[in-house]
């Protein structure tokens, strides 16, 4: 069926797109291999341009007072730390370490130490982890930029919490990297960091809090990777205040798009990583708060192809991109 090309108000953009399989005005759909049909790569395109001309226009003066307020402040804290303001810092979330035993204390302090000493050698927040990063991954950099405007926004503001789940996420690059290789590699570095975060005492004292903000920064990590690949202009390393209020307005269209929306958004090739990531990121969250070894649990899941192994539609399959929607796994809250 030819379709007829007409141009769309941004209003009721989401709305066509819901009703995508029905009609479709300005987009041609091509089948995927798992008969999930999609946007071509040049409709994605106009509708990343279209969503972004939006989250432009949509920014505030009080967005960007906030974002200039906490960005100077992170700045400050990071310039002059110790490991006394590291502690502080800690017990501000997590008040219910007083009610530890003394043992149990020295073993969060022991933590905060070597916490303190992965910051004072990586030099910056997330350092080491960059540097066990993928050498093909050129928008690292503006990703750890965007991952904790975002954590923060969704309420992760405990900067010890945020860089003990970034020093995980170091660890596990590591262990991925000396176990194994291709996509095996990426499917466990992802899985044992959201593993190793949730049962990291630096994280927080209680499993729920844990959980709650591994799953906070590690799917906003998955957000900015899609959010940046589709939009250059916000792809640096050092964003302004400006281009973290766009993007986290780019980041509320994408929580709130309907299926159809959603997977047009994930509807590239490149995308699929994302999606694999943020399936295995549950499953290393859902096997943390489990009692057993990290790397026997993830082998147990990858023979039972409970894991995505792959970014391929074989395993990227609607099925599969269905459950992410329908259970939520692409929201840092829920």
């Amino acid at each position: 069926m030819k379709n007829t090309i007409i141009k769309i108000s941004q209003s009721f953009l989401c709305a066509i797109l819901a009703l995508i399989m029905v009609a479709s005005p300005i987009f041609t759909l091509a089948a995927d291999a798992d008969e999930n049909w999609q946007l071509t790569e040049t409709e994605i395109e106009i509708l990343w341009a279209e969503l972004l001309a939006e989250a432009e226009a949509a920014v505030t003066v009080e967005q960007l007072a906030e974002i200039d307020s906490w960005m100077a402040a992170e700045e400050m804290f990071f310039a002059n730390v110790t490991l006394d303001s590291l502690w502080e810092e800690f017990i501000l979330d997590n008040p219910e370490v007083f009610e530890l035993g003394d043992y149990e204390i020295r073993n969060v302090k022991n933590r905060i130490a070597e916490l303190y000493e992965y910051l004072i050698t990586a030099n910056t927040p997330i350092g080491v982890y960059e540097n066990l990063m993928p050498a093909n991954t050129p928008i690292t950099g503006a990703i750890d930029a965007y991952t904790r405007a975002f954590s923060r926004t969704d309420g992760l503001t405990n900067l010890i919490v945020r860089t003990s789940i970034e020093a995980n996420g170091a660890v596990a690059a590591a262990e991925a990297w000396i176990l194994f290789s291709g996509m095996r590699q990426d499917a466990f570095r992802h899985y044992y960091w959201n593993l190793l975060s949730v049962r990291d005492i630096g994280v927080g004292i209680t499993q729920n809090g844990r959980i709650n903000s591994t799953r906070i920064f590690t799917t906003n990590r998955e957000l900015a990777t899609n959010i940046l690949r589709r939009n250059p202009s916000l792809n640096v390393s050092n964003p302004t205040a400006q281009q973290i209020a766009t993007a986290t307005n780019l980041r509320t269209t994408l929580l709130n798009a309907n299926l159809a929306t959603f997977n047009a958004l994930f509807g590239t090739a490149a995308a699929r990583d994302d999606l694999m990531d943020l399936w295995n990121n549950e499953m290393g969250r859902v096997d943390g708060a489990r009692i057993g070894v990290a790397l026997w649990m993830f082998n147990t899941r990858w023979n039972e192809n409970t894991l995505i192994r792959s970014n391929t539609t074989t395993d990227v399959t609607a099925a599969r991109r269905q459950q992410i929607f329908n259970n939520g796994w692409h929201r840092p809250v829920r």
